[in-house]
């Protein structure tokens, strides 16, 4: 009902400010004599107010600073713990790129009694781009085809490496099999191999049709 999503809007707005570990329920509703008004009671308590700030030499996927959930592309729009948040950063950072990102357990500073900042300090390491895509035992198309229904920036030389875009896009050809009537159509893990100079990767599919 609209006084039960007033108090989840409520409650989203506080995590909003930092809030994160807010605890608050619907309470008590007395109406007046002619019910034309009532009194609406909500428990709880707010808990801490807690601060993100991201240290990261070098790597600019972030600004310096004070980041907020929402400054996170793509995150879980329910993060509401350290612990998530640096989940989330590390996600960000491996789609652009930063394979071997290092993300560290936060230092936590306690602005006050009521309130604490977590510093994450990450360590971006190499950003890689794909240098070859092949996907071998593919007889059914061709490799321009495989291009389209994966992803065709996958396969540019200039393009950064995700494995999660490349995931997606093997899911596209997996489901296209299907389409066509290949339901024991078996897609390996791809093999990833990085370059010595930690700059590039090359990556195999093997497909068993």
């Amino acid at each position: 009902n609209k006084i039960e999503q007033a108090v989840t809007t409520f409650r989203s707005d506080l995590q909003k400010l930092g809030y994160s570990k807010i605890d608050i329920r619907l309470g008590q509703i007395r109406y007046n004599k002619d019910n034309t008004q009532a009194e609406i009671r909500i428990f709880g308590s707010l808990g801490d107010k807690i601060r993100y700030e991201l240290k990261q030499p070098g790597a600019g996927i972030f600004n310096q600073g004070e980041i907020s959930k929402e400054e996170v592309e793509g995150a879980d729009p329910d993060i509401v713990s350290p612990e998530a948040m640096q989940q989330e950063i590390e996600r960000k950072y491996r789609s652009s790129g930063y394979a071997e990102v290092k993300v560290p357990a936060p230092q936590i500073t306690n602005v006050n009694t009521k309130e604490r900042v977590y510093t994450f300090y990450v360590n971006a390491g190499p950003r890689y781009k794909i240098s070859d895509l092949r996907f071998d035992g593919v007889t059914v198309f061709t490799q321009a085809g495989v291009k389209d229904i994966v992803d065709p920036s996958l396969f540019s030389n200039s393009d950064i490496y995700n494995l999660e875009q490349l995931e997606e896009g093997i899911e596209n050809l997996l489901n296209k099999y299907k389409e066509m009537g290949y339901w024991d159509i078996k897609i390996k893990s791809p093999r990833v191999a990085f370059s010595s100079s930690r700059e590039t990767v090359q990556i195999i599919v093997n497909v068993d049709e």
